[in-house]
């Protein structure tokens, strides 16, 4: 009782001087007293009277700005480190910060610098599908969304809530015992449904869903006849939320609404066969393409993830026919208001002509295309056919005589994946067929954070930069030398490595995984081009001083130089060796080498 006397004496000292956390936000200046309470002494107390090491504590008045609705929160280290994701216990300051409420609550991100947030419709049907699991009836608990906090996404997103009363420990410390024992049910039933899940993600499959949540457009290379469209095909089937009657079903759907397979012409050398062109004949008009309504059609469901298959995409120079779609597939960005935005690959509509404009909305939207009855007639109209957060663009390479080779422009834009494995054994039991049901994921594949800032803290971010230092050391002075673009790559892959592994999670794997999707993707060349000077300089300073050439080996080159930085961030034995001594005897055989060859 102590505990919950001393936390609320420390309200009430935060309610006295009100004043400097309602004008906080425009003078940025807050009583440091009240800093000190709400960062420091209350999740201190928390700590103290929950005595359980599973739970962290931590209070914040906003991140570099200050925020309207201070908080403490309750977090349960299995569930959540953090208040940008999954479900816990936080007190809310009401919007006169005078009062405060004990809330059950999930997070929602924070626009640009923590990444995206889910709009509030979303988090109230989470909040809701939360509620009906857990059961309880009490009234004590609050449901309705009305939590007088000035943040509305914290009113949707409170599964329950209730008013703290300040003046009544004995009564507070019933209802902090009443919220830790309904967290505590909600961690059982959580844990109770992601075990399944889990295990299914850490199966071949794990390596496409992280792909696509650092970036959702990907290369498969490999030999004929792999399967490359078809898990394309399988990843869509099994993310479609459509309901079957009979499961069976689903994987003998070859056409889901959220899967489009396009074959890649030979001819292809301008965008017009990827984003349309305008007509005049017989009258004007813009004549859109597959690609376009399907890009339309994913932005009109954005919770499913849309899967768009680019077969053969080597068939015709990728930069040339794609050049709209690398261009705005950097441009993702959260805007101030959490909506997704990336530069347009059809101008905005308000430039066509009236009668070309109405036209073209009609075509895409159908007759309730006006702007009173659709909201992405206003979207198309203002802003152009931009990229929706769930499309998801994989394209199938086949690398022979008769195909184009990547330009690093390309490469660096893409995340690519070797499948070149070939089981028979599997092929006659029919284990090559099996795709597990993935729809639990699907916000995490449609809700991608863009930028490493948002997600550094919740891994070990310098490990990672560590390494690619030591990799752009020695690629120094080369065409492969990484930009920024890879580390931000870098550690928002491994970020979705442990959102996806869990417990399972290991960095040196994720980082292994990376250094073959977007370092080795990049490395091509003859003998004289990859050569390295045993005195070159470059082997100090990437910390590979010394002999790194294996027993047998006769020349020291750029590869067996970054097999010894793998050997020594990563570990000995990886994916990224082996493909390594591959390319080496390669190399050695041919006098040339690529990733690809």
């Amino acid at each position: 009782m102590d505990f919950i006397e001393a936390i609320n004496r420390e309200f009430k000292l935060c309610f006295s001087k009100n004043q400097t956390l309602l004008s906080a936000e425009t003078t940025n200046d807050i009583d440091n007293e009240i800093q000190e309470s709400i960062k420091n002494r209350i999740p201190r107390l928390l700590n103290d009277c929950l005595s359980d090491s599973a739970y962290k504590t931590k209070g914040s008045v906003g991140a570099g700005r200050a925020t309207k609705t201070p908080w403490i929160a309750i977090l349960d280290k299995d569930i959540t480190v953090t208040t940008r994701e999954g479900v816990y216990i936080v007190f809310l300051f009401s919007s006169d910060c005078q009062h405060v409420y004990i809330t059950l609550n999930q997070g929602t991100t924070q626009p640009n610098q923590f990444g995206p947030r889910l709009g509030k419709r979303e988090i109230s049907k989470k909040a809701q599908e939360i509620r009906e699991n857990l059961a309880i009836n009490n009234d004590i608990l609050k449901r309705d969304g009305k939590a007088d906090v000035y943040d509305e996404r914290y009113q949707a997103g409170a599964i329950y809530y209730t008013l703290w009363d300040v003046n009544d420990d004995k009564k507070d410390k019933e209802l902090l015992d009443l919220y830790i024992q309904i967290y505590q049910q909600y961690k059982a039933m959580a844990t109770h449904t992601k075990t399944t899940a889990s295990t299914v993600v850490m199966s071949k499959y794990y390596r496409y869903l992280t792909a696509l949540r650092t970036k959702p457009f990907m290369l498969l290379a490999g030999i004929s006849g792999t399967g490359k469209s078809r898990i394309v095909r399988k990843l869509a089937q099994a993310t479609n939320p459509k309901e079957y009657k009979n499961e069976e079903d689903r994987w003998k759907d070859n056409r889901p609404e959220n899967f489009e397979l396009i074959q890649v012409k030979p001819n292809w050398h301008n965008s017009m066969d990827v984003v349309g062109y305008m007509s005049n004949i017989p009258a004007p008009h813009y004549v859109f393409t597959v690609f376009v309504r399907f890009i339309v059609k994913a932005w009109q469901h954005k919770d499913t993830p849309y899967f768009l298959c680019l077969d053969e995409m080597n068939l015709a120079p990728v930069e040339e026919y794609f050049a709209e779609f690398l261009s705005a597939i950097e441009s993702r960005a959260w805007d101030e208001e959490g909506n997704y935005t990336t530069d347009p690959i059809i101008a905005p509509f308000k430039e066509f002509a009236q009668d070309v404009r109405e036209d073209m909305l009609k075509q895409l939207l159908g007759e309730a295309h006006h702007t009173e009855a659709n909201p992405l007639a206003i979207q198309f109209t203002e802003k152009g056919l931009t990229l929706p957060p769930n499309l998801m663009v994989m394209g199938t390479v086949n690398m022979d005589e008769t195909t184009f080779s990547f330009s690093r422009k390309v490469l660096d834009r893409a995340m690519s994946v070797e499948m070149n494995e070939v089981k028979y054994d599997d092929f006659l039991s029919g284990q090559t067929e099996l795709m597990p049901l993935l729809t639990e994921w699907n916000d995490k594949l449609v809700n991608r954070p863009q930028k490493a800032c948002e997600v550094q803290e919740q891994i070990d971010s310098q490990k990672v930069i560590d390494y690619l230092k030591a990799v752009n050391e020695l690629l120094d002075s080369t065409p492969f030398k990484l930009g920024y673009r890879a580390a931000n790559e870098a550690i928002l892959y491994v970020s979705a490595c442990q959102d996806f592994a869990k417990d399972d999670f290991n960095i040196e794997k994720a980082l292994d995984e990376f250094t073959l999707m977007k370092i080795l993707s990049r490395i091509e060349g003859d003998d004289s081009r990859l050569a390295i000077d045993e005195k070159d300089e470059r082997l100090q300073a990437a910390g590979i001083e010394g002999n790194a050439m294996d027993d047998g080996e006769q020349s020291l080159n750029l590869l067996n130089c970054l097999r010894a930085i793998v050997r020594k961030h990563i570990g000995q034995d990886t994916e990224t060796e082996k493909k390594i001594n591959r390319m080496y005897n390669t190399l050695l055989r041919e006098h040339f080498v690529s990733y690809w060859g």
